[in-house]
């Protein structure tokens, strides 16, 4: 566990990304945005499937196996392929 207070810097998503520089193995933080726009969504999916409707956010993590942010802190604005309506988004939608 990291126990330097610029730690909070690396945790956004809980994720890092590590590469090598030479002889040297960088480390930074992986923010949601930036795993969700390598999944090369369109905006018209993101604007219309997104984490506030899906039936796998509880208690504001992502509960979904299927989704790389599942066990995360995930924004009610965010979205991923692992996507599936809620029944009151199911709801809406039928109106």
């Amino acid at each position: 566990m990291i126990r330097d207070r610029r730690s909070h810097l690396l945790t956004g998503s809980g994720l890092v990304q590590a590469r090598w520089q030479g002889d040297e193995l960088v480390l930074k933080g992986v923010s949601q945005r930036d795993v969700l726009r390598s999944m090369a969504w369109s905006p018209r999916q993101a604007s219309s499937q997104n984490c506030r409707d899906c039936q796998y956010l509880r208690q504001g993590r992502c509960r979904s196996h299927q989704s790389p942010l599942y066990g995360r802190e995930v924004s009610p604005e965010g979205y991923c392929q692992a996507f599936e309506p809620s029944l009151e988004a199911k709801d809406r939608q039928a109106l």
